[in-house]
């Protein structure tokens, strides 16, 4: 229509003029070439140190152990030396002379009889020692003779090598017949308060 008002929105432009919120920042301008580094990524932040652990003392730990090595060494090596004694004790004579030694020995049944035999050890005295037969059940001695007493009713001892010793080799007979030696007794040889052979259960 001619000479009327202009068509709505004649020549609008919608780009900011330059310069367009200034105080928000860089507002690039129609036109205008962005600034170096302009959309670039900035710096990374600076990164804090990693805490390290301190290292861990073994030092209380190894004392520990030091200690209990050397208590255990005081007790066990005492304990060894004073058992090592006792034994050594055991076999020395009860008033001096020759070393008593425990007689190994070894029952078998006869027919009738047992027969004790002396597998190891010596003793130089045998007048001195007791042959014995135990009742396991009531603990009385129903045998309790020297050994060199001759032939009795109960046993016989055989000096088989005639050397005035009971060592290896040496018997004792114990008679089937006597009524005070049966299986299940336990026959021991005794000098003093020693128990030199035994006991050792009848078959």
């Amino acid at each position: 229509m001619a000479g009327g008002p202009p068509d709505y929105n004649q020549g609008y432009d919608p780009r900011p003029p330059p310069g367009y919120n200034q105080g928000a920042g860089y507002q690039q301008g129609y036109g205008q070439p962005a600034p170096p580094g302009y959309g670039q990524p900035g710096p990374y932040p600076m990164m804090m140190p990693v805490a390290v652990p301190p290292k861990k003392d073994n030092t209380v730990t190894i004392v520990v152990v030091v200690v209990v090595v050397v208590i255990m060494l005081v007790i066990i090596i005492p304990m060894a030396l004073s058992f090592m004694f006792m034994s050594q004790m055991q076999s020395m004579p009860q008033s001096g002379g020759t070393v008593e030694t425990q007689l190994g020995t070894r029952i078998e049944k006869t027919s009738s009889d047992w027969i004790v035999s002396v597998t190891a050890g010596s003793n130089d005295a045998p007048s001195s020692m007791y042959v014995q037969v135990v009742d396991a059940n009531t603990g009385a001695k129903t045998v309790n003779a020297r050994l060199t007493s001759g032939p009795t009713s109960d046993f016989q001892y055989n000096d088989n090598n005639a050397n005035g010793k009971i060592d290896a080799g040496d018997s004792i007979l114990l008679k089937g017949s006597s009524s005070n030696i049966k299986s299940g007794y336990r026959f021991q040889l005794q000098k003093g308060e020693s128990i030199l052979a035994g006991p050792r259960e009848l078959p």
